[in-house]
C-alpha cells in the first residue's frame, strides 16, 4: 500500500490524476482498477480515470448524475466484499 499526497499528481479531484498517479504507481491499467469512492468529486474522478467505480454513500445520497457514473452504489464496505466474493466465485474476476 502506498500515500498519494496533494504535490503528487498535477490536479486535485475532480480531476482523473490522482487515480491515474495510483494506477501508474501500481503498474495496473485504470480500467482494472476497482475505485471506492464516498464523495461526488471523488466519483467523478475515479469515472474520469476509467475506473471501476463504487460508491459508499456518507453524508451525501448519490444524485442521477453521481449513478451514471458509478459501476454501483453499495450501503458500507462490507457489500463491496461480498460483491468481490461473488464474483470471484463466478471467475468473472481472478
Amino acid at each position: 500500500m502506498f500515500w498519494l499526497h496533494h504535490g503528487d499528481y498535477a490536479a486535485s479531484k475532480p480531476s482523473p490524476d490522482p487515480f491515474l498517479t495510483a494506477a501508474k504507481r501500481l503498474s495496473v491499467e485504470p480500467a482494472l482498477c476497482l475505485a471506492l469512492e464516498d464523495s461526488f468529486n471523488g466519483v467523478r474522478s475515479a469515472s474520469a480515470a476509467g475506473m471501476m467505480t463504487f460508491m459508499v454513500p456518507d453524508l451525501l445520497s448519490p444524485t442521477p448524475e453521481i449513478h451514471s457514473l458509478c459501476t454501483g452504489v453499495v450501503s458500507d464496505l462490507h457489500a463491496v466484499c461480498k460483491l468481490i466474493l461473488t464474483a470471484s466465485a463466478a471467475g468473472t474476476i481472478e
